[in-house]
């Protein structure tokens, strides 16, 4: 069904290696379409957890990971780009490899995050004045891992995890929070997948300024808005991916393109200028954000297409705590007290949908 609508609305476009989109072909693919999430929330710490949920995960990943369509780097080359580029996560990452991978050589190439296969959602985050980032996670309910993970590798930690390890969106003990969203370029090159870079951002850093330079410095290889704030309140948005240097901006609002539009196509499918109007205006305007994050055009039920509202994150720098919406329920967890281990919620839509 993608491939005909971009065969449709961007006959000209070479898509190759990257639509269809993960979501429409091999993606890490967990369970069947459905309308239902089970989320859990766990701590790294706890015995077991992680490898438990990787194990769970990493048939679909494996398959994911090693698709004969995409060029792949040896294990030398991901070590090595993780030892130049991140450093400090060496150690982490050696002891997931022996603790979740158990050793295996794809499973430790593919918990480098370097150069995998691309990976769209779209997704919308806005940063708030009073010491939150809000955001909207965008994507196919099948392949989301519905992990929230709390962890002490580096320094305390909490987030929405993708990847075994990596983060879509997080905060640290020091009050930093990072999310992304998609940049909205087909462009493939390079790099790191975003969610080994946030959760770098958030083991090693404690201001704006110090995430920016890591995002300055750290390739990252596809197009994505990585918005940053920190306790005083200094936030930023860096446009990254390849064939472009990194950008530094100021907006506290973003959606799936990089200050312009660079692919018509895709923005105007996935509502991204609409997206940014609505956000931006209840941001002036002092609205309920995370209420007008629950309502069309923001909240997305798109089944067929994979562009599905999966929660509205609302993190708080001044509790330490980030609290998930949806428009029947919420659900908080904290970075320093008891995790509310799980919670299943109906997105709203008939299975016959899917």
């Amino acid at each position: 069904m993608v491939a005909d609508i971009m065969k449709t609305y961007a006959p000209d476009l070479d898509t190759t290696g990257w639509w269809p989109p993960p979501a429409a072909q091999e993606a890490p693919r967990h369970l069947p379409p459905r309308s239902r999430l089970h989320l859990r929330a766990m701590d790294a710490r706890d015995p077991g957890a992680l490898s438990a949920v990787f194990d769970e995960y990493w048939p679909a990943y494996r398959k994911w990971f090693t698709r004969d369509d995409h060029p792949h780097s040896s294990l030398a080359e991901s070590e090595a780009a993780l030892r130049e580029h991140m450093p400090e996560l060496v150690p982490v990452w050696q002891s997931l490899v022996r603790e979740l991978g158990k050793g295996d050589e794809i499973a430790a190439r593919f918990l480098t995050e370097w150069n995998p296969p691309p990976l769209t959602s779209n997704c919308s985050q806005a940063v708030l004045g009073d010491g939150r980032l809000v955001r909207n996670y965008d994507y196919d309910p099948a392949l989301f891992d519905a992990v929230v993970l709390r962890s002490a590798w580096l320094r305390p930690v909490i987030g929405t995890a993708d990847q075994a390890w990596g983060l879509l969106d997080g905060m640290n003990d020091a009050g930093l929070i990072a999310s992304f969203t998609f940049g909205g370029r087909p462009e493939v090159g390079v790099g790191f997948g975003v969610p080994l870079v946030v959760r770098y951002i958030l083991e090693t850093c404690t201001t704006t300024r110090e995430a920016v330079s890591i995002l300055r410095r750290v390739p990252i290889h596809v197009a994505y808005n990585v918005t940053v704030t920190d306790e005083s309140g200094e936030s930023a948005t860096v446009f990254v991916g390849p064939n472009r240097d990194a950008k530094v901006t100021s907006h506290r609002v973003t959606t799936n393109h990089q200050g312009r539009v660079d692919w018509p196509e895709h923005a105007e499918r996935f509502l991204s200028v609409e997206r940014l109007d609505t956000l931006d205006r209840a941001v002036r305007h002092g609205e309920d954000v995370v209420d007008v994050m629950l309502r069309p055009p923001m909240r997305a039920d798109r089944f067929a297409d994979g562009f599905v509202t999966l929660y509205t994150a609302a993190y708080d720098n001044d509790t330490l705590e980030v609290t998930y919406h949806w428009p029947q329920a919420q659900w908080t967890q904290s970075l320093h007290g008891d995790l509310d281990g799980r919670l299943d919620v109906d997105l709203g839509a008939s299975p016959m949908l899917l």
